[in-house]
């Protein structure tokens, strides 16, 4: 979510002022709710302002008032594919990695070096992947075939 607030392409109507992601799982209810991010960064000081003054900000609120800021709104809301910018972002980071050792680990340098990987540095392997319960299973795939992979096989819960 971070970098769709940072994406600077114009067919995207980007760079966005911020972005939210909202957040459910299967940890304690004080972990769920809502991240909200700017470019620079996240909004936890400001959220908080936020919220102690949010009791004073809703009694100023009216039902007309609520009416028209919700038609604004629907007039200004666009679509955004950010998943397919989002996989290419990945799959180009992993591919500035794979020719940059400054950019990985020793031991990842060796391996796509001995290789000779640079574009498709997942040429000829089918990885198996846990998302667990987590959102990273949406692109795998993408980001595997993207990179040379023949594809992935997405598993939950250890499954």
């Amino acid at each position: 979510m971070f970098n769709s607030t940072l994406t600077k392409s114009e067919d995207l109507l980007c760079p966005v002022d911020g972005s939210i992601m909202i957040r459910a799982s299967r940890l304690p209810y004080n972990r769920n709710g809502f991240k909200l991010f700017t470019d620079a960064g996240g909004l936890g000081k400001v959220v908080k302002d936020i919220l102690e003054r949010a009791p004073d900000i809703y009694k100023n609120f009216t039902d007309e008032g609520l009416r028209e800021a919700e038609r604004k709104a629907t007039q200004s809301v666009e679509r955004v594919d950010d998943m397919t910018v989002y996989t290419s972002d990945l799959v180009a980071a992993v591919r500035k990695a794979a020719g940059n050792s400054s950019l990985c680990s020793k031991e990842f340098f060796l391996i796509l070096t001995i290789f000779q990987i640079s574009d498709r540095p997942l040429d000829g392997f089918h990885i198996v992947f846990d998302a667990g319960n987590g959102a990273g299973g949406l692109f795998a795939d993408a980001v595997s075939r993207g990179l040379g992979g023949a594809g992935v096989d997405v598993i939950q819960y250890g499954e």
